[in-house]
């Protein structure tokens, strides 16, 4: 039977929760795994939407390469980058095979030669460079970065300590996304590249999130979600190129635009902007996303923008009320953490100069019994835990296993809690109960048998 007490109701949602859409009674402190659009982005996506299926040949053959350019142009300055390098892709997952596929078949690596990444990189990023680099004949070196208790200075010198005469790529995240990490992105490309390595920096988390200026940065790729933590509908990403690789980037699909350039166009363009019949209306909502979520924070309801009839004029007021809203979110996520970490009688595996609004708390040990039952049930997620919360709490919320090797016994077990503008501090006080109280289950054998989520929340 359930853990929760059937008079236990779920805490409310922040204020600005009646702008999203989640399902009544889930307690959703995971919006760093998918993200999630407020209903006004919805409303602008059916719009655009209605504009394509009118006229789909016209959409297509006459209007399609101007709007992707109106919305490159927002994007590029929300970011911090030149236009002319910034393509669209479906996702940063996409965005990273393509970068690595490109650095590849443009020969700039030979066998023999090893790519690099860390032991804290999105498992599919990962499987993408490993089963390139087995096809190129490269080596794969995997760096150990200092966790828990990382330090800037400490993941650089795991990273470059893992560099050798024959490294030729690194595949880095900017923030990490099962451990939280903000990582020295600056620092370590600035590195890397001056040592011959070329850089895919991932930052799948960093828009919207924290405070970025990809030009600045400036590794040979960077490629980001827009549906996390900017609010914009799923398939909607980008892949900023370097100036030097620009003429050897090729998008994973070639349409049948790659045989025929546009005169005054950037080839680059013509062929990532078109890769056959798709649904671009996830990227044309993204300078409408920037400017509702601007509205929310700002407390003012939030409208449908029609098409491209507005105009980057507002670049500084859209920078400040993203200031506020990262600033916002932080700021509750680490009091979250420092709550949930007291309450669980843990030490935060990850220093707040490292947390930005997703943040990592430490699950308290169990014994070995318990661990041994926890580990061996089945599980629709990362962890068993993961569905008594859901199940027995209605409380969505990632229980993960980030790479500890320099702690002795059983994993390191972890909850990532999100921070977006619909939360509340109740949501987590509730997380806190929860997690309290399945634990003592754990250790109690009282859960021999699967998870059977409850007829109602």
């Amino acid at each position: 039977m359930p853990t929760q007490a059937p008079s236990t109701q779920p805490p409310p949602a922040g204020p600005l929760a009646r702008h999203w859409i989640h399902e009544p009674g889930v307690t959703f402190l995971n919006h760093g795994s998918f993200g999630g659009c407020p209903q006004a982005v919805l409303e602008t996506q059916a719009a655009w939407r209605a504009r394509l299926e009118g006229e789909p040949v016209r959409f297509f053959a006459e209007d399609l390469f101007g709007l992707f350019d109106w919305a490159r142009a927002d994007v590029a300055r929300f970011i911090g980058c030149d236009a002319d390098g910034l393509v669209f892709v479906p996702n940063a997952t996409t965005g990273a095979a393509t970068a690595i596929h490109s650095l590849i078949a443009s020969g700039q690596t030979e066998p023999g030669d090893e790519v690099l990444l860390t032991d804290h990189e999105y498992p599919a990023c990962a499987n993408n460079l490993r089963h390139m680099a087995e096809g190129a004949g490269l080596g794969v070196v995997t760096a150990a970065l200092p966790f828990p208790n990382p330090t800037p200075q400490g993941v650089i010198d795991a990273v470059l300590g893992a560099v050798t005469p024959k490294t030729r790529i690194a595949l880095l995240s900017h923030i990490t996304s099962a451990s939280a990490m903000v990582l020295p992105a600056t620092e370590l490309v600035r590195e890397l590249e001056s040592r011959g390595v070329r850089v895919v920096l991932d930052g799948a988390h960093a828009p919207g999130h924290i405070e970025l200026n990809v030009g600045d940065i400036s590794p040979s790729y960077y490629t980001a979600n827009l549906h996390k933590w900017v609010c914009s509908p799923k398939g909607s990403a980008v892949l900023w190129v370097h100036p030097d690789q620009r003429e050897r980037c090729r998008p994973m699909v070639l349409s049948n635009l790659a045989s025929k350039p546009m005169p005054g166009r950037p080839h680059l363009h013509t062929e990532f902007d078109y890769v056959g019949t798709n649904d671009p209306t996830a990227v044309l909502v993204v300078p409408a996303a920037l400017r509702i979520m601007a509205s929310i924070a700002r407390g003012e309801a939030p409208k449908r923008f029609a098409a491209e009839a507005f105009q980057a004029t507002d670049a500084e007021s859209l920078g400040t009320a993203w200031a506020d809203i990262r600033t916002r979110n932080r700021a509750m996520a680490i009091d979250a953490k420092r709550l949930l970490s007291r309450d669980l009688g843990t030490e935060a595996p990850v220093p707040e100069a490292m947390t930005a609004c997703i943040a990592m708390i430490s699950l308290p040990s169990i014994e070995s019994t318990a661990w041994e039952r926890l580990s061996k049930r089945s599980t629709k997620h990362n962890d068993a835990l993961q569905d008594a919360l859901i199940a027995n709490w209605g409380i969505q919320v990632p229980v993960t296993l980030p790479p500890a090797a320099e702690l002795p016994g059983p994993p390191l077990r972890c909850v990532r809690i999100s921070a977006q503008l619909y939360n509340s501090p109740e949501q987590y006080e509730y997380l806190s109960r929860a997690l309290k109280a399945e634990l003592a289950a754990e250790l109690g054998g009282e859960r021999e048998r699967p998870y059977t989520a409850p007829a109602t929340l």
